[in-house]
């Protein structure tokens, strides 16, 4: 589970982007989440206001579903069916701040904010870093003050734009778009790139909307992943909504 970044604290976490860390469990079922998640909760940061169950859940047409391995479209389409069946409804459409989003050079945030807190490695030992983390540290140094401004701008303009447009429903996508690569496809650097985007192109989303989001593995195909994200602050709607899902997969 990725919580809403403010309702656990971050301190004592290594930090890589301090804009969208988050600090969330991982367990077997959904209960040991929500206990987790009741433990290092700050009541306070959880509003009543977004008790609201999770009942509609939007499949974007544009986003998240292109170059999916086809085990991973059929078992999400599998699971769309489940989701119908437990009385879900689904909606396929593109939520408009999904436009802007698309734009956002999201890459910018990990590349500056890791410079910040990896200073010392980077600049005293880069051999000690793997190469492709150190090219993607690298790239801080094409961003100047004034652009990053903007991107932390455009970041703060869509997370309230995505807040606003869901509301009650949530957006529900297969958790990465390919199944685990064996490790010798990662030995061409251009092959390297386009699997490490689309590893993390789906699961990005809620870290950039300031959101929550959990996975649930598709147990008929392993290594499939079913993705709920909800607005910030509907974290116990969306356990809610995984408690239920859960044993239907």
């Amino acid at each position: 589970m990725k919580p809403t970044a403010a309702t656990i604290p971050a301190q004592g976490a290594a930090a890589l982007s301090h804009t969208l860390d988050s600090v969330g469990a991982m367990a077997r079922d959904v209960a040991t989440l929500r206990r987790a998640q009741e433990a290092l909760a700050t009541p306070a940061m959880q509003p009543v206001a977004q008790a609201a169950p999770l009942h509609r859940l939007i499949v974007p047409e544009s986003f998240g579903m292109t170059e999916l391995d086809p085990e991973v479209a059929r078992a999400f389409e599998a699971c769309l069916a489940i989701l119908a069946d437990l009385g879900f409804g689904i909606e396929r459409r593109d939520p408009g701040f999904l436009a802007d989003y698309t734009r956002l050079p999201i890459w910018q945030f990990a590349a500056v904010e890791s410079r910040v807190h990896h200073a010392g490695p980077y600049e005293t030992s880069p051999d000690l870093i793997d190469p492709r983390v150190r090219a993607r540290m690298g790239r801080a140094d094409e961003v100047d003050a004034v652009t990053y401004a903007k991107s932390l701008a455009q970041r703060a303009s869509i997370a309230a734009q995505a807040h606003d447009e869901l509301g009650e429903a949530g957006i529900v996508l297969p958790t990465v778009a390919i199944l685990p690569p064996q490790l010798s496809a990662f030995d061409d650097p251009a092959a390297f790139d386009r699997l490490n985007l689309l590893a993390l192109r789906n699961t990005s989303l809620a870290n950039v909307i300031d959101g929550c989001s959990i996975s649930l593995p598709i147990k008929a195909t392993p290594g499939a992943g079913l993705m709920l994200t909800a607005p910030g602050f509907r974290d116990a709607a969306l356990l809610d909504a995984a408690e239920r899902i859960a044993p239907r997969l």
